[in-house]
């Protein structure tokens, strides 16, 4: 019996001794004061590249704004068609281009600014079915 107490309490006297090596709470809690001298500024992040690119200067959305589901003609140099014309969940109208031909075929998605020029803009879903 006395060997069974020993057995038990060894795992809490281990345990103990463990616990008092570790840093006290105002120790740890001192690491993670925010450093006086230091202010933090909430700077306006840059829009993406894509976004500024307008109709007049962007081929895909200037074929997309002026095509109809189906066409088929040239952006950018390159064979493009409508693949479809729908509406994003923010209720924007948005466009697909199929751009080039064969197996180097990609869809690029155009979508219709507040202002009325079409801009390009990132799928939500790579891959997903039409």
């Amino acid at each position: 019996m006395m060997v069974l107490r020993r057995f038990l309490l060894l795992p809490l006297l281990l345990g103990v001794s463990a616990c008092s090596s570790l840093p006290s709470f105002s120790d740890v809690s001192a690491a993670f004061q925010p450093d006086p001298g230091r202010t933090l500024s909430a700077a306006p992040l840059p829009l993406p590249a894509a976004s500024a690119a307008s109709s007049a200067s962007d081929p895909v959305a200037a074929f997309a704004a002026s095509a109809a589901p189906g066409q088929s003609g040239a952006a950018g140099g390159q064979p493009a068609r409508l693949a479809r014309v729908f509406h994003a969940a923010s209720g924007r109208q948005c466009r697909e281009v199929i751009l080039g031909a064969g197996f180097n075929e990609r869809a690029q998605i155009v979508c219709q600014d507040p202002d009325g020029a079409f801009r390009s803009a990132r799928p939500l879903l790579q891959g997903a079915p039409r």
